[in-house]
């Protein structure tokens, strides 16, 4: 009963990195080969271990850890804060870094020394790819542009048409973040479904967007074009009435305000105001004869 209960606590662990998603090694293959490793997520090592054997795990000649049957017997004191082991030899690192990145040499030994089993990996760790933002741009009724655009490591990005790749290419591999952006021409009349898949070996993501065609886009936009000059002409006009109205009241009450000072309506009025103050003059003058 307790072999068992301590099986399902080794159990419980070995996958609680499955909610948060974890990338492994298989060190217990026949044959060397590669590993991949998600950039920030949880990496796990299987390592072979039984009776009377002696493990040990080597990164570029640094000895990572060595075991001993099934128990660790000692640990790099730079893996010390971030990683765990399992009596079933399973090794776990909390956070894959970049530096992580490397070969990897496992031997075990029989407890006489004898070489049992030795296999060399390369590990890769790698940025997960963005879900990918796709745009198109109208340049004219017979020509647009469409652009993907994603990040991540060794990006593999595809666009495709109606299932019909347009494009398909993949960034070098750098030491910095990857940014991959497409720009492809196309006839501003293709409609269809437009397909941006992008990839890398630890991710996989795709956006699907429906082309529009040129004419429609353009016609809309003339229709728009028209509605809003229209509208602010008619906006332009309601202002310049409301402008004149206020000139008109403006100058209707010089008329009468400053009817009596002639002298003012000089400096501030028009020449149809002094006109009009002459005119009242001389209309009292006749008036008096």
């Amino acid at each position: 009963m307790k072999m068992i209960l301590t099986s399902m606590i080794i159990a419980a662990l070995t996958t609680a990195p499955l909610a948060q998603g974890f990338s492994e090694c298989n060190l217990t293959q026949p044959r060397s080969h590669k590993c991949f490793g998600i950039l920030g997520q949880s990496l796990i090592f299987y390592l072979p271990t039984s009776l009377n054997t002696k493990t040990r795990l080597e990164k570029n000649t640094d000895v990572i850890l060595n075991l001993k049957n099934y128990s660790l017997l000692n640990i790099n004191e730079e893996y010390k804060s971030r990683s765990t082991f399992f009596t079933n030899g399973t090794f776990m690192l909390s956070s894959a870094t970049k530096n992580d990145s490397g070969e990897y040499k496992m031997e075990k030994h029989a407890s006489n020394g004898v070489l049992l089993h030795k296999i060399i990996v390369e590990l890769d760790i790698l940025a997960p790819v963005s879900k990918p933002a796709i745009s198109q741009t109208c340049l004219s009724p017979e020509q647009k542009t469409v652009s993907c655009f994603s990040e991540g490591d060794e990006v593999e990005l595809t666009l495709s048409l109606h299932d019909n790749a347009l494009i398909q290419t993949r960034p070098k591999k750098t030491d910095k973040h990857n940014v991959l952006n497409i720009t492809i021409s196309l006839h501003g009349q293709l409609m269809g479904n437009l397909t941006c898949i992008v990839q890398n070996n630890v991710s996989r993501e795709q956006t699907v967007v429906r082309l529009r065609s040129c004419t429609d886009t353009i016609s809309h936009l003339s229709v728009l074009n028209v509605v809003v000059v229209t509208s602010i002409s008619i906006l332009l006009l309601v202002l310049a009435l409301l402008l004149g109205m206020k000139c008109f009241n403006k100058t209707t009450n010089r008329i009468t305000v400053n009817e009596v000072d002639a002298e003012d309506d000089v400096v501030y009025s028009d020449v149809r105001v002094k006109q009009q103050t002459n005119k009242t003059t001389t209309t009292s003058h006749q008036n008096a004869k």
